[in-house]
């Protein structure tokens, strides 16, 4: 089973446009420090499983923030547009699981000014998105 980290790296990875912007600098939790610009960072928020009466439905939704970094303002615009194209309302396979839906929930942007009294600041986007995808059920008890 995938997990909502996994399948949103899996999308973006596969996208032209966010790999033209990012190329493969998309990371789980955190970046290394002084990592180039421009990247994207995914931090899984939380997940609910859906039951039922007797036992699990198998269906997952989760939400996680994708927090978009660089020091151009313009286009860490492209990068999260690049990003909402790549992931909103989008359904299908990914891996062992089935995705129901991908979408937006937020959008926020912020800066950072420099720290050290450099030439250049650092301007992040944190996007909410929410998933729907399928987990193997958990066994019924007998």
């Amino acid at each position: 089973m995938m997990t909502i980290e996994q399948i949103l790296y899996e999308r973006l990875i596969a996208d032209g446009a966010v790999v033209d912007i990012v190329e493969d600098r998309v990371y789980p939790l955190h970046a290394t420090q002084g990592e180039e610009v421009p990247y994207i960072v995914i931090q899984r928020n939380d997940s609910f499983r859906q039951h039922y009466m007797i036992g699990t439905t198998g269906l997952v939704t989760a939400s996680a923030t994708l927090r978009l970094l660089d020091t151009n303002h313009e286009r860490l615009q492209d990068l999260g547009e690049a990003v909402r194209l790549a992931l909103d309302s989008w359904r299908g396979e990914a891996g062992d699981s089935t995705v129901s839906r991908i979408w937006i929930d937020g959008d926020d942007e912020n800066y950072t000014p420099p720290g050290d009294g450099g030439d250049h600041g650092v301007y992040y986007r944190d996007q909410l998105w929410f998933v729907v995808y399928s987990e193997t059920a958990t066994a019924l008890p007998s």
